[in-house]
This record gives structure tokens, C-alpha cells and sequence, in this order.
């Protein structure tokens, strides 16, 4: 606000603009409000070192398939789907270590993270 009066060449101080901005409730309201985050946010440094897996369904499908298990690297934001015939912990197994860790050359797993339930 100060550089837009001082760019228009008004007569007034800091103080007074400052004052002003304070006792004007529309000021209050509109004025951004900058705050600290709680803590640091954890990046992946490396492909594979922190994936989010989630189950999407139930799907209409022919097929036995009915959920589909998407996986996203963090590091690269590289997305992998399987369409699954159910949510159990031994799909995520067999789809995690057998299609992901065997095809790819990465085989850092640090975290895994999910929604914790469908």
C-alpha cells in the first residue's frame, strides 16, 4: 500500500497509512495472512525412496477386476495402475514386489504411505 501511495504521489507518511490499514476493517479482511509451516516437508531424494499406494473402486468391470491399485513415486511423480480383483494385503505384495521392484532397477524402498483403508 505504501509504494502504491508513494507511487501516486499522495501526502501521506508511513504512520499514517499504517494507522489507517490497521482501524479498516475491509484492510483486515483482505490482507494476506503469512504463517509458518509446523514443520519441514520431506522430499524424495531418489526413485522409489517414497511412494503412495491407494485402491480406486469398486470399479464397474467384465471381469473379476473390480479395484485398481495406483502407485505413485514421489521422487518422480510417475503414476503405475493394476486393476485388482480385491483390496487385500497380498495384492499389494504381489503387485508392489513383483511388477514394480523386478521391472525397475530401483530397489530403495524407504516409505510407503496410503490412506489407510478403501
Amino acid at each position: 500500500m505504501v509504494h502504491w501511495i508513494r507511487s501516486k504521489n499522495l501526502p501521506y507518511s508511513v504512520v499514517e497509512i499504517r494507522l489507517m490499514t490497521a482501524s479498516c476493517k475491509v484492510c483486515a479482511e483482505i490482507k494476506p495472512r503469512f504463517c509458518q509451516s509446523k514443520g519441514q516437508l520431506i522430499k524424495a531424494i531418489a526413485p522409489f525412496e517414497r511412494i503412495n499406494i491407494d485402491f480406486k473402486g469398486p470399479l464397474p468391470s467384465n471381469t473379476q477386476n473390480r479395484y485398481l491399485l495406483t502407485i505413485i513415486d514421489e521422487y518422480s511423480r510417475f503414476p503405475f495402475a493394476y486393476p485388482c480383483s480385491n483390496l487385500s494385503a497380498a495384492t499389494v505384495i504381489r503387485f508392489f514386489f513383483y511388477k514394480i521392484r523386478v521391472t525397475n532397477e530401483h530397489t530403495v524402498h524407504l516409505m510407503v504411505s496410503g490412506c489407510c483403508g478403501p
